[in-house]
Protein backbone atom coordinates (compact mmCIF):
# COMPACT_ATOMS: atom_id res chain seq x y z
CA UNK A 1 0.00 0.00 0.00
CA UNK A 2 1.31 3.44 -0.86
CA UNK A 3 1.19 5.84 2.05
CA UNK A 4 0.97 9.60 1.75
CA UNK A 5 2.47 11.13 4.87
CA UNK A 6 1.87 14.85 4.46
CA UNK A 7 0.15 17.37 2.26
CA UNK A 8 1.82 20.73 1.63
CA UNK A 9 0.05 23.74 0.21
CA UNK A 10 2.00 26.56 -1.42
CA UNK A 11 0.67 29.97 -0.52
CA UNK A 12 3.26 32.42 0.79
CA UNK A 13 4.96 29.56 2.63
CA UNK A 14 4.96 25.77 2.65
CA UNK A 15 2.57 24.51 5.29
CA UNK A 16 2.03 20.88 6.31
CA UNK A 17 -1.69 20.18 6.38
CA UNK A 18 -3.06 17.62 8.83
CA UNK A 19 -6.30 15.65 8.49
CA UNK A 20 -6.54 15.85 4.70
CA UNK A 21 -9.63 13.73 4.11
CA UNK A 22 -8.62 11.73 1.02
CA UNK A 23 -5.11 10.88 2.18
CA UNK A 24 -3.94 8.12 4.51
CA UNK A 25 -1.59 9.61 7.08
CA UNK A 26 1.19 7.49 8.51
CA UNK A 27 4.82 7.80 9.58
CA UNK A 28 7.60 5.40 8.68
CA UNK A 29 10.32 5.61 11.36
CA UNK A 30 12.30 2.77 9.79
CA UNK A 31 13.56 5.04 7.01
CA UNK A 32 15.12 7.49 9.50
CA UNK A 33 13.22 10.47 8.13
CA UNK A 34 13.89 13.95 9.45
CA UNK A 35 12.04 14.89 12.62
CA UNK A 36 9.26 17.47 12.57
CA UNK A 37 11.30 19.82 14.74
CA UNK A 38 14.37 20.17 12.50
CA UNK A 39 14.84 22.87 9.92
CA UNK A 40 15.99 21.96 6.47
CA UNK A 41 15.81 22.50 2.74
CA UNK A 42 12.83 22.41 0.40
CA UNK A 43 14.11 21.65 -3.11
CA UNK A 44 11.84 21.90 -6.15
CA UNK A 45 13.73 19.24 -8.11
CA UNK A 46 12.09 19.80 -11.49
CA UNK A 47 14.80 18.06 -13.48
CA UNK A 48 14.67 14.74 -15.28
CA UNK A 49 15.86 11.78 -13.18
CA UNK A 50 18.12 9.96 -15.63
CA UNK A 51 18.80 6.31 -14.84
CA UNK A 52 21.32 3.76 -16.05
CA UNK A 53 20.84 0.02 -15.52
CA UNK A 54 18.21 0.64 -12.85
CA UNK A 55 20.29 3.17 -10.91
CA UNK A 56 19.65 6.88 -10.48
CA UNK A 57 22.42 8.72 -12.34
CA UNK A 58 20.91 12.21 -12.63
CA UNK A 59 23.49 14.70 -11.34
CA UNK A 60 21.16 16.88 -9.24
CA UNK A 61 19.32 13.90 -7.77
CA UNK A 62 22.56 12.12 -6.84
CA UNK A 63 24.04 15.31 -5.37
CA UNK A 64 21.05 15.73 -3.05
CA UNK A 65 20.97 12.03 -2.14
CA UNK A 66 24.65 12.03 -1.14
CA UNK A 67 24.78 15.45 0.55
CA UNK A 68 25.37 15.92 4.27
CA UNK A 69 21.99 17.71 4.48
CA UNK A 70 20.00 14.89 2.88
CA UNK A 71 18.14 13.86 6.06
CA UNK A 72 16.97 17.46 6.49
CA UNK A 73 15.80 17.86 2.90
CA UNK A 74 12.40 17.64 1.25
CA UNK A 75 12.41 17.26 -2.53
CA UNK A 76 9.40 18.11 -4.70
CA UNK A 77 9.22 15.65 -7.61
CA UNK A 78 7.42 16.90 -10.73
CA UNK A 79 7.33 14.47 -13.67
CA UNK A 80 5.06 16.44 -16.00
CA UNK A 81 3.57 19.46 -14.24
CA UNK A 82 2.00 16.85 -11.97
CA UNK A 83 2.04 13.04 -11.93
CA UNK A 84 0.59 12.46 -15.42
CA UNK A 85 3.54 11.10 -17.42
CA UNK A 86 4.43 8.31 -19.82
CA UNK A 87 5.30 4.93 -18.20
CA UNK A 88 9.02 5.15 -19.04
CA UNK A 89 9.18 8.59 -17.39
CA UNK A 90 7.32 7.29 -14.34
CA UNK A 91 9.79 4.40 -14.12
CA UNK A 92 12.79 6.76 -14.10
CA UNK A 93 11.14 8.92 -11.45
CA UNK A 94 10.44 5.84 -9.32
CA UNK A 95 14.09 4.75 -9.48
CA UNK A 96 15.36 8.15 -8.39
CA UNK A 97 12.61 8.70 -5.80
CA UNK A 98 13.57 5.37 -4.21
CA UNK A 99 17.24 6.40 -4.32
CA UNK A 100 16.48 9.63 -2.45
CA UNK A 101 14.15 8.01 0.09
CA UNK A 102 16.69 5.24 0.78
CA UNK A 103 19.22 8.03 1.49
CA UNK A 104 16.85 9.65 4.02
CA UNK A 105 15.47 12.44 1.82
CA UNK A 106 11.73 13.10 2.01
CA UNK A 107 10.09 13.20 -1.43
CA UNK A 108 6.74 14.84 -2.08
CA UNK A 109 4.78 14.84 -5.33
CA UNK A 110 3.83 18.00 -7.20
CA UNK A 111 0.15 18.77 -7.94
CA UNK A 112 -0.90 21.95 -9.74
CA UNK A 113 -4.18 23.76 -9.08
CA UNK A 114 -4.23 26.28 -11.93
CA UNK A 115 -4.36 25.88 -15.71
CA UNK A 116 -3.45 27.89 -18.77
CA UNK A 117 0.32 28.11 -18.33
CA UNK A 118 2.05 30.41 -19.10
CA UNK A 119 -1.03 32.66 -19.04
CA UNK A 120 -2.64 31.15 -15.98
CA UNK A 121 -6.32 31.88 -16.39
CA UNK A 122 -8.24 29.77 -13.91
CA UNK A 123 -8.20 27.04 -11.31
CA UNK A 124 -8.43 23.40 -12.33
CA UNK A 125 -11.53 21.46 -11.40
CA UNK A 126 -11.09 20.15 -7.84
CA UNK A 127 -11.83 16.61 -9.05
CA UNK A 128 -8.79 16.78 -11.37
CA UNK A 129 -6.62 17.92 -8.45
CA UNK A 130 -7.89 14.98 -6.37
CA UNK A 131 -7.20 12.61 -9.28
CA UNK A 132 -3.59 13.82 -9.39
CA UNK A 133 -3.26 13.19 -5.65
CA UNK A 134 -4.71 9.71 -6.14
CA UNK A 135 -2.32 9.07 -9.04
CA UNK A 136 0.68 9.84 -6.82
CA UNK A 137 -0.62 7.26 -4.35
CA UNK A 138 -1.45 4.66 -7.02
CA UNK A 139 0.48 1.55 -7.95
CA UNK A 140 2.11 3.50 -10.82
CA UNK A 141 4.35 5.41 -8.43
CA UNK A 142 6.64 4.26 -5.68
CA UNK A 143 5.97 5.42 -2.11
CA UNK A 144 6.32 9.16 -1.54
CA UNK A 145 6.18 11.11 1.71
CA UNK A 146 3.56 13.69 0.83
CA UNK A 147 1.93 15.95 -1.70
CA UNK A 148 2.89 19.51 -2.69
CA UNK A 149 -0.18 21.46 -3.80
CA UNK A 150 0.96 24.51 -5.75
CA UNK A 151 -0.70 27.70 -6.94
CA UNK A 152 -3.35 27.85 -4.22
Amino acid sequence: MTIIDKVYIMTNAVVPVKNFTDVTVSWDDSANRRSESKGGLLVPLYSYPYTTNGNCTAEFWVTIGTSAARKNTIVIANPSNGPNAEPNIVNDFNVCIDFLRDAGVEVIGYVKTKEGYPDISSYRDIQLVKEDIDLWSSASYTTIDGIFIDEV
